[in-house]
């Protein structure tokens, strides 16, 4: 008869229930399995549980059906196998650590439910051991390497042999910053710090980020430079410090052996609140003044004030490559407003005359009208952009001759390749030549047919109506004119018609040979056969037993729906039969004799 096992906590209502046979064994309700009186052979589930409990479940995975206290030596990190414990949250995170250490790159508490105050996280990342309070991981002061991370309370003796408290900042297990209450110089000298004053002391090659009250040196390029050197500005009046006389700034290095314009000296401009290196710089290289904005994409700009108006205008701007005068910067090298003179001899200002020829390599954008007396060659594109006094397109003719029905565009002996229009000409044009695009008309009506196998009757059409139909017709020579098969394989597929009245496409669709077949002969159909060895998709029908997964579709064809076992024998766990038909004829079971009266059944799969 069935019995009850319970848990050691006697505050636990469930229980395990060992049946009696059949079946005789209770696999669910925890990892091992428990036999009830008369189980078959249960010397081997019994050892095969003292095994599990021997090795403590080892796998990476965890055991199935856990329950509260039971442990299991997580192995899915070889490097890093760990002894875990069932701590009986319902959630499915519930295997912590049974040491309460964790060693592990990430957060244990992204998979671990139960993590408790006084847990230690070592973070192999970065080597980090990390003790968990008030809901959070806490860095012990080492890190990555081992080497110290953080403040560091420590008593250092001066060259008198006199004690000092000081807390000691640590980066990587460099001293970067020591606080101190007195001045003194440490003995032995801590590296960086030959001497300390009360306060934050910086190692001497670092720099002091933040407001400070009082400095005694500034750091220029890595240099040290006494802070009363600097010059001052401290006028807070809305027109400014002013300072008087001349100022000359004196540079150490004006030679052209400097690296670079952040390296070189000179007057250099930072506006509080932007990035450092969106500076303006004013330096000497060698020979050269050179004043640089060396914010991307930002300009030098050169204002004056006209003598109408009180505003400062662009003179002069200068951007990436593009100078503009007396106009905003645009995308071209030199854009200038207003009337220029090149060489003295070439005036481009409203209408521009050129009397000889003229040769452009690049563009050639003329605001106002160009008169050429002579050839012009154009080495690019010539672009036609006709604007009014707001800068938006005119409409009307970009090229006109000046007299009607002379001139001609290209000739018999040089042409252009392709003319791109939305429409050429108007009624009574002539075109010739091949044309590409849309017309109105055909100037002589075509006569269209459709021959071949496909054939529709033939019509004229001249291109004015809206549309031109073709009435076709299938000839039966598009079948019979194809070369013949004589026999079907599985790389073809047919052609057929569904007559149903949900079918699409017209009902016409293609289908493979393998297709048509299956619902020709489905799974389970009996057929004779003369072969010894059946066709590919097919078993002899000799009662043999066959895996359901190996052919469910014939197990399907075969299977008691009601009660999952199947027509001819077998059930899901062992497999199915086949029906035997073997002793219905003479069966031949092996090739090299001659068989007498011979036919198999086999069953379609």
């Amino acid at each position: 008869m069935a019995y009850t096992l319970n848990f050691s906590d006697p505050t636990k209502v469930t229980a395990v229930i060992v049946p009696d046979m059949p079946p005789g064994i209770n696999t669910v309700d925890t990892s091992l399995s428990f036999v009830g009186k008369g189980y078959p052979n249960y010397g081997q589930v019994m050892d095969q549980n003292l095994l599990k409990l021997l090795e403590n479940f080892a796998s990476p995975i965890p055991p199935n059906n856990p329950v509260e206290g039971q442990l299991w030596f997580d192995t899915s990190n070889p490097n890093n196998k760990v002894l875990r414990i069932m701590d009986g949250t319902a959630s499915a995170v519930n295997w912590p650590s049974a040491t309460g250490i964790y060693r592990q790159p990430s957060d244990p508490t992204l998979n671990i439910a139960n993590i408790g105050p006084g847990d230690i996280w070592i973070n192999t990342a970065i080597n980090q051991m990390n003790i968990y309070s008030a809901n959070a991981w806490v860095a012990v002061n080492n890190g990555n390497g081992g080497n110290l991370n953080g403040a560091v309370n420590e008593t250092l003796t001066d060259t008198t042999g006199g004690t000092h408290y000081v807390t000691l900042n640590y980066v990587d297990g460099t001293v970067v910053s020591i606080i101190a209450l007195e001045s003194f110089t440490p003995n032995p000298v801590i590296p960086g710090f030959s001497s300390l004053f009360p306060g934050v002391n910086i190692f001497n090659t670092g720099i002091f980020t933040g407001s400070s009250i009082a400095a005694l040196n500034l750091v220029v390029n890595k240099n040290l430079y006494a802070a009363g050197t600097f010059l001052r500005k401290d006028d807070t009046s809305a027109s400014g410090q002013v300072i008087t006389g001349r100022i000359s700034f004196s540079t150490p290095n004006t030679n052209n052996s400097q690296a670079g314009a952040q390296g070189r000296d000179g007057v250099v401009i930072n506006v509080v609140g932007q990035p450092s290196t969106n500076y303006t710089q004013l330096y000497k290289y060698g020979s050269n003044s050179i004043l640089l904005n060396n914010q991307a994409g930002g300009n030098i700009i050169l204002q004056t004030v006209g003598g109408s108006s009180t505003l400062p205008n662009n003179t002069v701007s200068v951007s990436d490559g593009v100078v503009a005068i007396n106009t905003a910067t645009g995308s071209i090298s030199l854009d200038v407003y207003g009337t220029a003179r090149i060489s003295g001899d070439f005036t481009i200002g409203g209408t521009t005359s050129i009397a000889g020829n003229t040769s452009v390599s690049g563009n050639l954008n003329v605001g106002g009208v160009s008169v050429f007396g002579d050839d012009a060659t154009v080495n690019g594109q010539i672009f036609v952009n006709w604007l009014d006094g707001s800068g938006n397109p005119r409409s009307g003719s970009g090229i006109l001759p000046s007299v009607s029905n002379i001139y001609d565009i290209g000739s018999s002996t040089q042409k252009f390749k392709q003319i791109w229009a939305s429409t050429i000409g108007g009624p009574g044009t002539q075109l010739q030549g091949v044309l590409n695009g849309p017309a109105n008309y055909l100037a002589n009506a075509s006569t269209f047919q459709m021959t071949g196998q496909i054939t529709a009757p033939s019509f004229n059409f001249n291109g004015t109506g809206t549309s031109a139909t073709f009435v076709t017709s299938l000839s039966p020579t598009a079948i019979t004119s194809q070369p013949n098969a004589s026999y079907t394989t599985a790389s073809m597929t047919l052609l057929v018609v569904d007559t149903s009245t949900s079918a699409s496409y017209s009902g016409l669709q293609q289908i493979t040979r393998d297709g048509l077949m299956a619902g020709i002969l489905p799974p389970g159909i009996i057929m004779a056969n003369a072969s010894i060895i059946p066709p590919a998709g097919w078993l002899l029908c000799d009662g043999s037993t066959y895996q359901v997964q190996e052919y469910p579709a014939l197990a399907q064809a075969l299977q008691y729906f009601d009660s999952g076992n199947f027509v001819y024998g077998g059930d899901v766990v062992t497999g199915f039969k086949v029906p035997n038909l073997s002793t219905a004829t003479s069966v031949i079971k092996t090739a090299g004799t001659e068989p007498t009266n011979f036919v198999n059944y086999i069953i379609k799969t």
